[in-house]
């Protein structure tokens, strides 16, 4: 593929026009005609292949929430393909099926799976081909989750490839969310995610009665302890290096007063203080409570306190929950309602960015009014990139939410790929989809919150906006600055 780029601009004299579209809609326009002209020729770019393979390993992200005018086909479609396709091969299938979470209106919980559960049972109780298993691993509690999104395919008795990531098998996790997979086509990497299979099913958790009832489910010292140390694997015949790491893996449930940082995050940590270009970051949110979502040793302190003592380090990414903004403080419910912040630079440290997911208040020209929240997040993804660009980069995905309780509590995964560059800059491009998409309606939401708090017209200070009609919006990629992500992506690696 590649792109044709001309530039044109208003209609003058002596300059060819650009013909009309062929694929306009007549009469949804309401607006002024602007006729325009070719203002040079056309440049094209370089040819180059997208592919979702790269090497022994395939990724692949959604947009979810950002493709708003598809979205709103793509929840009109019949739900249930993915329970369509597990309960036709049922007959080949192992499940552990954890809990959904919990309907705050009644207080049951589970109640979005049971309709999936029970088919799924029914289907692989009727298969005669061999004798299959479905473990109900039920944590109706709030102290931890079963959080994995990972199968094993195992052909002859031998696993062969694993799919892992962040997308939840579920209409909300495949339209509605960001989201990332990642495939690896290596039986050692298998082999250690079947083993991991293998100590949650003999990890058995007390099933409630009925299964709605709230439970007080804890994962067992073995389990705790066999997940204490990182699995290593190499993948395209060593050239990548992948450590995986599975939870809980702690000797036990931990407290605010007696935590001390679990092994993985301890290694991801490590790695991202190591980082001499740039940490590029999505996340949900680290935690679940209070004291989780405001604990420094999280992704985003850390990628925070990294960018802020390291004055050439470039740091971005956007968090979905407008908890784990750094700084985050509860609205006064006795004070004027205003919008939270959506933008945060701390103070001294202009090359670290962070936004959280805003809403189009005012949908511009003829789009639809976006959606910001289906289901519990918008932003999905729990993915730090460290230096995309150089032969040290390094990918963090998996189910982990990049926080403390994802290691001390809940059933979840966590892949630290390095040396793979193709995998880092798809990541990479993810990241700053996802980001730029979200600052554009972050900013716009800052005029919105500055205008209120200064008791001025909201609408009229939207309306003013920060969108340029002339060249002058191009000054800030070519003036002269302090290192940013232009500069990031234009050195020399």
């Amino acid at each position: 593929m590649k792109y044709e780029i001309r530039p044109v601009g208003p209609m003058k004299a002596g300059l060819t026009p650009v013909p009309a579209s062929d694929t306009a809609q007549p009469g949804k326009y309401k607006g002024k005609k602007i006729p325009l002209a070719f203002y040079g020729k056309a440049f094209e770019t370089n040819e180059i292949v997208a592919s979702n393979d790269l090497g022994e390993i395939s990724v692949g992200f959604n947009n979810g929430i950002l493709s708003t005018q598809n979205l709103r086909k793509q929840l009109r479609t019949p739900k249930g393909k993915t329970i369509d396709l597990l309960a036709e091969h049922a007959g080949r299938l192992h499940l552990i099926l954890s809990t959904a979470g919990k309907d705050n209106d009644t207080g049951e919980w589970d109640t979005t799976n049971v309709e999936a559960r029970q088919r799924l049972r029914k289907a692989i109780g009727t298969k005669q081909l061999q004798t299959r298993s479905m473990q109900d691993r039920m944590f109706n509690t709030s102290a931890g989750i079963g959080h994995n999104k990972f199968a094993v395919l195992v052909v002859d008795g031998q696993p062969e490839a694993v799919w892992t990531g962040s997308t939840n098998w579920t209409p909300t996790g495949l339209c509605a969310q960001t989201n990332n997979t990642i495939v690896f086509r290596s039986p050692d990497v298998a082999q250690h995610y079947l083993d991991y299979w293998n100590r949650l099913h003999e990890d058995k958790q007390p099933v409630p009665k009925p299964l709605s009832r709230a439970s007080n489910a804890n994962q067992g010292a073995a389990v705790r302890e066999a997940n204490g140390q990182p699995f290593d694997a190499s993948v395209d015949g060593g050239a990548t290096r992948v450590q995986l790491w599975f939870s809980p893996n702690t000797p036990k449930r931990g407290t605010p007063a007696t935590r001390t940082v679990p092994p993985d995050l301890e290694v991801l940590f490590d790695l991202m203080s190591k980082a001499r270009h740039a940490i590029f970051f999505l996340v949900f949110n680290p935690g679940r409570t209070a004291e989780d979502q405001q604990d420094a040793n999280t992704a985003v302190s850390a990628a925070l306190a990294f960018g802020r003592h390291r004055p050439g380090l470039f740091v971005a990414g956007a968090i979905s929950d407008p908890t784990a903004m750094p700084g985050y403080t509860p609205r006064d419910p006795a004070a004027p309602k205003a919008p939270l912040p959506a933008i945060y630079t701390p103070a001294g440290a202009p090359n670290v960015l962070m936004v959280r997911a805003a809403s189009l208040q005012d949908p511009v020209g003829n789009f639809d009014k976006e959606l910001l929240k289906i289901g519990h997040a918008i932003v999905h993804d729990k993915v730090v990139v460290i230096d995309p660009m150089s032969e040290n980069c390094v990918v963090a995905a998996g189910s982990h939410n990049l926080g403390f309780k994802a290691s001390y509590a809940n059933d979840k995964n966590l892949t630290l790929i390095r040396g793979s560059r193709a995998l880092a800059c798809a990541y990479a491009v993810h990241v700053l989809d996802v980001y730029e998409h979200y600052r554009f309606r972050a900013v716009q939401e800052e005029i919105r919150r500055e205008a209120m708090i200064a008791g001025k017209s909201v609408e009229k200070a939207v309306d003013q906006g920060f969108l340029k009609e002339d060249d002058t919006w191009q000054d800030k990629y070519v003036e002269p600055g302090p290192a940013d992500l232009r500069m990031y992506l234009l050195a020399d690696h």
